[in-house]
């Protein structure tokens, strides 16, 4: 199960690497890394693509340094949290994004507002929003990271 998840990841990640403007995917710097008592298991969240090394983990009741977003999906509200550095693009049509915590990231997000693409959103330390029911992020930028804000899921 392990192999197929690493065979997936890699294939989705070659496949959205052709289409990405160089601009996004030259987008890395350091980010912090998650701490032993913020860690959980690392894979690939539902209807998603990534450029590495930005990572994605369900981080439902914890509180973490990582960006948090919470998610309306097809299976139900999800709390899923970003680490590390990178771009990570959503399927749109199936990801509502309800709230935003950027725990002590600093980067920039992408979303679409009833299918119209809004101007991007920069985030740094502590920056939190809710966000109306119509909302669906569309990609997720992580450049660095400063300090120690934890978001609480």
């Amino acid at each position: 199960m392990r192999l197929r998840r690493t065979v997936v990841m890699l294939a989705a990640a070659v496949s959205v690497s052709f289409a990405i403007p160089s601009a996004i995917s030259t987008a890395y710097a350091a980010s912090a890394t998650p701490t032993a008592a913020t860690s959980a298991a690392v894979g690939t969240a539902p209807n998603t693509a990534q450029i590495p090394a930005i990572q994605f983990r369900d981080c439902s009741g914890q509180t973490t340094t990582w960006v948090d977003l919470d998610m309306l999906t097809a299976s139900g509200l999800q709390d899923w949290c970003f680490g590390y550095t990178g771009t990570w693009l959503f399927n749109v049509p199936n990801n509502n994004v309800t709230f935003f915590c950027s725990g002590n990231n600093i980067g920039y997000y992408y979303y679409t507002r009833n299918g119209v693409m809004q101007p991007a959103a920069h985030f740094g330390p502590g920056y939190n929003v809710t966000f109306a029911s119509n909302d669906r992020m569309k990609s997720l930028t992580i450049t660095g990271w400063q300090g120690t804000y934890r978001c609480r899921s």
